[in-house]
């Protein structure tokens, strides 16, 4: 994948990101002189007193992510979050607080987490119009919300089935017919 193991090479007086061995985020930390505290439907922008390099010539980008705990104990969840390869400025956090009570972030707590993920460069071509699809231009829940009426095909050899229909009398969600599942699904086929 990487014609040589990528480095990340990390500069300022904040605490170095850590991640245990199978994680795929690295743990950042909170820098401050003095503690934070994000009152409710309130946000803040959080200092972490680091600056990072990723010494690669691959398309790769940082995503500041939300800590389970946070986000599921205290209502703490990050917005915003790209950060691009070019960038060498410190890193800081927006945390937005959902809950109803104040929350205080203290020096070195654990406030978010970075995922490196790979993207894509596209050429950009201007057209008049795009290709034409069954979606089209239904936007926000039209693929998973039956009250749009859309029956969404299931493309098979062997036929081509509605995958989800409503039946306007019962008011509920017909799964061809049944309330039988559609697919057998288990978390271990996907291990």
């Amino acid at each position: 994948m990487f014609a040589k193991k990528p480095l990340m090479k990390i500069a300022g007086q904040g605490k170095t990101p850590q991640r245990s061995y199978n994680s795929a985020g690295y743990d950042i930390f909170a820098y401050l002189s003095e503690p934070i505290t994000i009152e409710p439907s309130s946000r803040a922008v959080i200092p972490t007193g680091i600056h990072i390099e990723l010494d690669t010539e691959q398309n790769v980008y940082i995503q500041i992510a939300p800590r389970s705990g946070l986000a599921v104990n205290h209502g703490i969840h990050v917005m915003g979050g790209i950060v691009d390869r070019d960038y060498t400025g410190e890193i800081k956090v927006i945390l937005f607080n959902s809950n109803s009570k104040p929350f205080t972030v203290r020096n070195e707590d654990k406030i978010a987490q970075f995922i490196i993920k790979n993207y894509h460069v596209f050429d950009i071509e201007r057209v008049e119009s795009l290709s034409q699809t069954e979606r089209g231009s239904n936007g926000f829940g039209s693929t998973d919300n039956p009250i749009f009426d859309n029956h969404f095909q299931v493309k098979s050899p062997e036929s081509e089935l509605p995958m989800f229909s409503q039946d306007k009398s019962k008011k509920k969600l017909d799964l061809f017919g049944s309330t039988e599942p559609m697919v057998d699904f288990s978390w271990e086929k996907c291990i």
